[in-house]
């Protein structure tokens, strides 16, 4: 019995150590259990428009700075544009397909250039037909005017491009040559004076049209009878057929007496639509001249 008496407390003593053994090692896990262990992330640099500031004076007026144009106020821009410091900085205009936009960038839009920063990024868009109002073409340097204001709701920044000194000084003749390019359907010089005169449909000599047509214009002093004081009547002419007779009670009868004989820069016709409640039409005749 005492052999057998040892082996069993050796078996005992074995049993113990095992379980002991056992009892120190961690519990298997399930793959499925573990606990969600997120991958180290890497924030990249906040991305600062590298941007020149300038001194120039400009002051607020109906909230927008005095003789300049808003750039749009998109949302993208505003993470770029509230790290702006300066009341007055330098940008570059630049085609969109020209400018720094992020990958997934879709607005496309040909009548809209893009302002960007010294390293080509692009921090607003500007309207394309306010090119020269403000003085500047597409890859000029223009100065521009940061500002805060509404946007949805909140306060933010946007760009307002200052107007060249040329510019302001002549907004009056740029407007009115944006206004006639728009009208005779052709890009107008700046400089040139313009004569408007209006025919109704039932007194129109030529062909009827819609919308514009282009004519041969020409002017002539009908003579004033003898022992009259009334100033001489102009005869406007369109395509050789005399298609108004304009007498000193018009009122565009100075705009044509200071050019009767000159050969136009251009003469157009629009047909437009009567406010009368018959619904009648009339032309309204444009003549351009040096």
């Amino acid at each position: 019995m005492g052999k057998f008496s040892r082996l069993l407390e050796k078996a005992l003593k074995k049993s113990v150590a095992d379980a002991a053994s056992q009892a120190s090692r961690p519990s298997p896990v399930r793959t499925n259990q573990n606990a969600f262990q997120p991958a180290p992330v890497t924030y990249p640099t906040r991305y600062v428009p590298s941007l020149r500031s300038i001194e120039r004076r400009w002051r607020i007026v109906d909230g927008d700075a005095e003789n300049s144009v808003k750039a749009a106020a998109c949302s993208y821009f505003q993470d770029l544009l509230s790290q702006v410091i300066a009341d007055t900085v330098i940008v570059r205009v630049v085609e969109q397909k020209d400018a720094k936009l992020p990958d997934d960038w879709t607005y496309i839009n040909d009548s809209e250039v893009a302002l960007v920063d010294d390293n080509g990024v692009a921090i607003s868009l500007f309207n394309r037909r306010d090119l020269e109002f403000v003085g500047c073409e597409v890859g000029e340097y223009v100065a521009c005017a940061v500002l805060r204001g509404p946007y949805h709701g909140d306060n933010c920044k946007f760009l307002s491009v200052l107007m060249s000194d040329f510019a302001a000084e002549h907004q009056d003749e740029i407007s009115e040559r944006k206004r006639m390019s728009r009208l005779m359907g052709m890009d107008m010089p700046l400089g040139l004076d313009y004569a408007e005169v209006n025919i109704d449909g039932v007194e129109w000599q030529l062909d009827h049209h819609p919308d514009r047509k282009l004519h041969t214009g020409s002017t002539r002093w009908l003579p004033v009878p003898k022992g009259s004081k009334a100033k001489p009547h102009i005869v406007l002419s369109l395509d050789g057929v005399d298609a108004r007779e304009i007498t000193g009670r018009n009122m565009c009868y100075g705009a044509f007496a200071a050019h009767v004989g000159e050969q136009p820069v251009a003469c157009v016709s629009l047909q437009r639509e009567s406010l009368a409640s018959n619904s009648s039409i009339y032309y309204k005749i444009m003549v351009a001249y040096k």
